[in-house]
């Protein structure tokens, strides 16, 4: 049967003590089983069962020194967290849990859900887990995504170069969240990571980085007006292709400090604009060109 009890003490843990059971702190696990709200026994009919919709509307009521029932048998799930909990797992659902033992994030799946938002995952076995820790150490898995590790070389987006940098994760969180030598002092959450942040590709991966696709045709001798004084433009005694541009900027025998500049074609006897992976929009601004278009070039 239920018997009346108050709650004398409550933990941050969600833990409680009870006057009927004096000195001992009772565990979530447990309180599930053999707590309820007060209230409840008025609607559990004379069977004292409690109706699976009442246990709904009370699992959501916080725990504190007040009036409760307590019994052996029923179940009735503890209501520790505010009334706005919510459940975003359902039994079954893939997940990934950051484990602070071995400080990584495990593959597990949803195992039991209360109504109150707790749940069990099956790499913690009998824990239930409240919805606030959740949101620290829990992720549905479609929205896992890749943890960069403190010291690890990455490459950052810059909008204002227009590229991406090369920087290091100086700090992590188990979060995800990091802190990147570029953006001392600022935490980027995991969302904007997915657009800005990349694991530094090796040499190979990255390919070189003056192509012929990242050209723009210009005009022909006597249009210099467009473009002389706003970027560099190559010596015509050093170098009248194209091709041969390319391979020199990419072997370093020239040097690009704006990522872009102009070279003279004398087999198609015009001129180009060259640029660097992700300086097409600066090049672009600086000659103050409208919507170029590529031009594909020859062999």
């Amino acid at each position: 049967t239920w018997i009346d009890a108050v709650v004398e003490q409550v933990q941050a843990s969600g833990e409680v003590q009870v006057s009927c059971k004096p000195g001992y702190w009772m565990p979530l696990a447990e309180q599930r089983e053999k707590l309820r709200p007060a209230g409840a026994s008025s609607s559990s009919g004379s069977s004292g069962k409690v109706p699976t919709n009442e246990a709904a509307k009370s699992s959501t009521a916080p725990i504190s020194s007040a009036k409760a029932s307590t019994a052996a048998g029923e179940k009735s799930p503890t209501a520790s967290e505010p009334k706005d909990a919510v459940a975003k797992y359902k039994v079954g659902d893939q997940a990934m849990y950051y484990s602070k033992t071995q400080k990584r994030w495990v593959e597990c799946y949803v195992v039991d859900v209360a109504p109150s938002g707790e749940l069990q995952i099956s790499c913690k076995p009998d824990y239930w887990m409240s919805p606030s820790e959740q949101k620290e150490v829990l992720q549905p898995a479609q929205r896992a995504q890749r943890h960069f590790q403190v010291g690890e070389a990455v490459q950052y987006f810059s909008a204002s170069q227009g590229n991406w940098m090369d920087t290091v994760v100086e700090q992590a969180k188990p979060s995800g969240e990091v802190q990147l030598a570029c953006k001392p002092g600022y935490w980027m959450p995991l969302s904007e990571q997915a657009e800005k942040v990349r694991a530094k590709p090796s040499s190979a991966e990255e390919g070189p980085e003056w192509i012929e696709e990242n050209s723009l045709r210009l005009g022909k001798i006597g249009d210099e007006a467009t473009f002389l004084g706003r970027v560099q433009v190559l010596d015509l005694k050093l170098v009248s292709s194209v091709h041969t541009a390319l391979e020199r900027l990419n072997g370093g025998e020239l040097k690009c400090p704006d990522g872009f500049c102009v070279v003279y074609s004398a087999s198609s006897m015009r001129y180009y604009l060259l640029y660097r992976k992700g300086r097409k929009e600066e090049a672009v601004r600086r000659l103050d060109l409208e919507a170029p278009t590529v031009d594909r070039i020859a062999p």
